[in-house]
Formats: structure tokens, sequence, C-alpha cells
């Protein structure tokens, strides 16, 4: 009797730890995460950190950019992002331009051409 409590009571402090160390976003988080990522594909953000050590951890989830002081600028598509929310850290959403348009002008044999071409997205 007692060997089998010490079993079912293992089982279920190792079903607790493995939901612990899976966090999930809740609902809230879900929607906004599903609105961010409604229109496009990648989301600039910034956030703070209180340590480089914190930077490190959380450059293997997003694509950090820059940092500034205690200001990190990253980002990140949906899935790093979902993963970056469950850490619960304030962020602030950064809005991305859409790519210019690049035109150049060709001049050949008393002929003037131009061409228009958009700069390389990352979407």
């Amino acid at each position: 009797m007692k060997k089998h409590l010490n079993i079912l009571v293992s089982i279920a402090l190792l079903l607790c730890s493995s939901n612990m160390s899976a966090q999930k976003l809740s609902v809230s988080q879900q929607k906004k995460v599903d609105q961010l990522f409604s229109k496009q594909k990648i989301v600039y953000f910034s956030f703070m950190v209180n340590s480089m050590q914190q930077i490190a951890g959380i450059a293997k989830i997003v694509s950090v950019d820059k940092t500034k002081g205690a200001t990190v600028y990253a980002h990140a598509d949906k899935a790093q992002f979902s993963k970056f929310m469950e850490g619960n850290y304030a962020y602030t959403v950064i809005p991305h331009a859409a790519p210019k348009k690049k035109t150049t002008a060709k001049t050949t044999k008393g002929k003037t051409t131009t061409k228009t071409t958009k700069k390389p997205t990352t979407k």
C-alpha cells in the first residue's frame, strides 16, 4: 500500500513539474499575439532588461537587433514572439515602415531610362 502511494505521489509530482516548465499563453496574451500578426509576419519591439545574462537568454528566443543601455531592440516571428510572451516581459511594439522604392536612372547612347525596384523585405 505504501509503495503504491509513493508511486502515485511521484507520478503526480512529475506531471506538475512538466506543466510548470511548459508555460502557455493566457487567452488575452494569445489574442494580442494573433492581433499583432494578423497583417504582418515579423514584429519589431523593444523591452528593458536588468542584466546582460537576461539578454543572452532572450536572444535564444528572439532576434536581438541592438541594445542601448538597458533597452533591447528585437524582432520576432509569431512563434518566437509567443515564446517571448511566456516570460511576461513588458514590451513596446515599434512600427516598422514598409521598404521604400528605389529609383535609378541610366543613360545609354543619349537615352535615359529609369528603373524602380523594391528593396528586399523581411516578410
